[in-house]
């Protein structure tokens, strides 16, 4: 991490695929290839495999280690795998509808038709969905602490309930959000669409500043786009090949 010398790398066979999605625990990396309904579990010291699941006859959209378990969601189901065998430990089939799953606590969120939703982890009931269908398109959505940030419409954000799917508040920015909500002190950041950052509470979604970049950065490239803090700073990216770092 200091200064990016390689550390390993797996070769992978003909037939194995690309890794599409991975995860990361203590131990391990956990990696899934498409529709080959294989895992594959890498030392995280020095990339051996250390186990490869038995065939799961599905894609999946994202792994989610905790404890002992591995979470495997599609878009309809849940798979758990035992971190330490691979062996399946559970299944529970279409109790998991929806996509963009965060595990948090005991509960899972999910988007869902425009929707935000809790489904219990154990048995895939839901628990609450968020009051109104949140109207129009539904971005992106981080849970930080006792509350879930999401964007909506063009421009706005939603501040939810995560025990209870509440609204807390909603507000509207100057441009569409391209960013989930990063946390630094108490305060919420998001990249805006026109080049800028925009801060505000997490408590009550006052307005705290912003930081605008100058020249411009902008891109059409939103999957290249990021927002990250080490609990100092922030640094981001909005897609055009250069990293930025603002000091709060």
């Amino acid at each position: 991490l200091s200064d990016g010398t390689l550390l390993w790398q797996v070769s992978r066979g003909l037939f194995e695929g690309r890794i599409d999605i991975f995860a990361v625990d203590e131990n391990r990396v956990y990696a899934s290839s498409g529709r080959s309904g294989y895992i594959w579990a890498y030392s995280l010291n020095d990339g051996t495999l250390v186990w490869r699941s038995p065939q799961l006859n599905s894609s999946f959209v994202s792994l989610q280690p905790r404890g002992k378990k591995l979470y495997l969601f599609n878009t309809l189901s849940l798979i758990v795998l035992d971190t330490e065998t691979g062996q399946v430990k559970q299944e529970l089939t279409n109790k998991f509808e929806g996509v963009d799953p965060t595990i948090v606590d005991d509960v899972v969120i999910q988007q869902l038709h425009g929707n935000l939703l809790a489904r219990d982890l154990a048995t895939g009931a839901i628990r609450w969905q968020s009051p109104r269908p949140l109207n129009g398109y539904l971005g992106y959505y981080a849970v930080i602490k006792d509350a879930i940030y999401a964007t909506v419409e063009c421009c706005g954000m939603v501040a939810l309930d995560k025990r209870t799917g509440q609204t807390l508040w909603q507000k509207q920015f100057d441009a569409v959000i391209v960013s989930p909500v990063a946390a630094l002190n108490g305060d919420g950041y998001v990249m805006l669409a026109n080049g800028s950052i925009k801060a505000f509470q997490l408590l009550d979604g006052a307005d705290r500043g912003q930081a605008v970049t100058t020249p411009t950065h902008v891109s059409p490239y939103y999957g290249d786009k990021g927002l990250s803090t080490n609990r100092t700073s922030l640094y981001a990216t909005f897609g055009d090949n250069t990293v930025l770092a603002f000091q709060r």
